[in-house]
C-alpha cells in the first residue's frame, strides 16, 4: 500500500456558528472561496464545512448567508451525546460541564464532531480552546481557533501538492514562489530585502536573499507539511484506531528544525560579516559564547534584543534541544513505537520494589487493608 492510496483528499470542518458572525469579518470571505476553489482541481481536495443551527432560531438566519459554502446541520446525530475523558484535568472538565453556561453548546458540537468523524471544530469559545491539547491527546478532536483556521483550508491543498492562498484564492501562483508571494511574513522579508539590500555589500544582500526567499520558505513548507501528515494520521486513527504517517510527520518536522536552526546560524554569519566582527565563521553562532561577546562591543542593542529576552532564550533553547539529536545522535521523534531499555525488562515484583521505596505510605496501607497485596 503507498502513501498516496492512504491520504485522503476529504475533510469535514464543524463550524461553531457563533463564529458566524465573525467570519463576515473576513470580505469577502476568501477561505470559504479557498475551500470551494479546491475542490475544482482535478483531483478534487474536497473540504466540507458544516454547522448546526439546532441551538438558537438565530444561528438558521445567521447561516443562510452562507449556505453557499457551509452545510447546515438541522438536528444532533446519534444520541447527540459527548462524554469527557476522565484523563482530562479536573479545570478542563468543569470548562466542559453541562452545569456551565455554555456547557451545553460546547458539548454538542464535540458530539458532532465525534459522530461525524470530523477533522476540526472551528471555533473561538474558551471552554473549547483552552482544552484543545487535552482533546487532541484524548479523542482525536482538533479545535482550531478562526483565526488560523485559514491556514488549515490551505494545508489541506498544500499537502496534496495544490497551492490555493486562503487570504487571495483566486491569485494563481506557482507551488515554487507560494510561500514568497502569499505569506504575510514572507512577502514582508521580501520587501524588507528589497529596501535593504542596495545598502549593504553584495556578499550581505546575497546571504539575505537566500535567507528571505530559500532557507524561510523551506521552513513554512515543512512546518505546514508536518501539519498535514499529523491531519492525515488522526484522520486514519479516528477510524481505525490505529495511528499511521509518523515517519512522514517525524521527517519533516526534522527538516524545520534543521532549516530553523540553519537560519538562526546564517544570521550569525550576515551579523559577523555586516559588524565586521573578524570572526571566523566557524566560531559563529545563535548559541555561541564568542560570537555574543564579539556583538556586545559592536551592537550591545542587538545583543540585549536576543540575550536579554527569555521568550527569545526559551525559544532557542528548545530548538536547540530538537536540533542537536538530530544531528548527532537518536532523533527525537513523535512516535507510538517504544525502545527497549533496561527498565522496560523489569519484572512486576522488580517494579513494585522500586514504587515502595520512593513512596513506602501507600503500600503500608494497602498492606494492613490485604495483607495480600504485595504477593499479587
Amino acid at each position: 500500500m503507498t502513501v498516496g492510496s492512504v491520504l485522503t483528499r476529504e475533510f469535514l470542518f464543524i463550524i461553531d456558528p457563533r463564529c458566524l458572525e465573525r467570519i463576515s469579518a473576513f470580505p469577502p470571505a476568501p477561505f470559504l472561496d479557498a475551500a470551494a476553489r479546491l475542490s475544482e482541481f482535478q483531483p478534487a481536495v474536497k473540504i466540507q464545512l458544516a454547522t448546526p443551527s439546532f441551538f438558537k432560531s438565530e444561528d438558521s438566519r445567521l447561516l443562510l448567508q452562507y449556505r453557499k459554502f457551509i452545510s447546515d446541520i438541522a438536528a444532533p446525530l446519534g444520541d447527540g451525546k459527548f462524554y469527557v475523558s476522565k484523563d482530562l484535568s479536573n479545570k478542563y472538565r468543569k470548562l466542559l460541564s453541562a452545569a456551565r453556561e455554555n456547557g451545553p453548546q460546547a458539548l454538542a458540537l464535540l458530539a458532532l464532531a465525534q459522530s461525524t468523524d470530523a477533522d476540526g471544530v472551528v471555533s473561538d469559545a474558551r471552554e473549547l480552546l483552552e482544552p484543545r491539547y487535552s482533546l487532541l491527546a484524548h479523542h482525536r478532536i482538533r479545535v482550531i481557533p478562526l483565526a488560523e483556521f485559514p491556514r488549515w483550508i490551505e494545508i489541506c491543498g498544500i499537502g496534496h501538492s495544490t497551492f490555493v492562498s486562503a487570504v487571495d484564492p483566486h491569485r494563481s501562483i506557482p507551488g515554487e514562489l507560494f510561500y514568497q508571494w502569499m505569506d504575510r511574513k514572507n512577502r514582508h522579508l521580501i520587501d524588507w530585502h528589497s529596501r535593504i539590500g542596495p545598502q549593504v555589500s553584495p556578499e550581505t544582500a546575497e546571504d539575505l536573499r537566500s535567507i528571505v526567499y530559500n532557507r524561510y520558505p523551506f521552513i513554512l513548507y515543512s512546518r505546514d507539511m508536518a501539519r498535514f501528515f499529523e491531519l492525515q494520521s488522526d484522520h486514519i486513527a479516528r477510524r481505525i484506531e490505529r495511528g499511521r504517517l509518523g515517519t512522514f510527520v517525524g521527517f519533516h518536522l526534522v527538516t524545520l528544525y534543521f532549516h530553523t536552526w540553519g537560519l538562526l546560524d546564517h544570521l550569525t554569519l550576515v551579523a559577523n560579516r555586516h559588524l565586521g566582527l573578524g570572526l571566523p565563521d566557524n566560531r559563529c553562532g545563535i548559541a555561541g559564547d564568542e560570537f555574543w561577546a564579539a556583538v556586545s562591543t559592536r551592537s550591545p542593542a542587538l545583543r540585549k534584543a536576543v540575550k536579554q529576552q527569555p521568550r527569545i532564550n526559551d525559544w532557542i533553547a528548545v530548538m536547540a534541544d530538537m536540533r542537536h539529536p538530530a544531528a548527532h545522535k537518536a532523533m527525537l521523534l513523535p512516535t507510538q513505537l517504544v525502545s527497549q531499555t533496561a527498565e522496560s525488562t523489569l519484572s512486576d515484583a522488580e517494579v513494585l520494589d522500586i514504587l515502595k521505596q520512593e513512596d513506602p505510605e501507600p503500600f503500608e496501607l494497602f498492606d494492613r487493608l490485604d495483607p495480600t497485596f504485595a504477593l499479587r
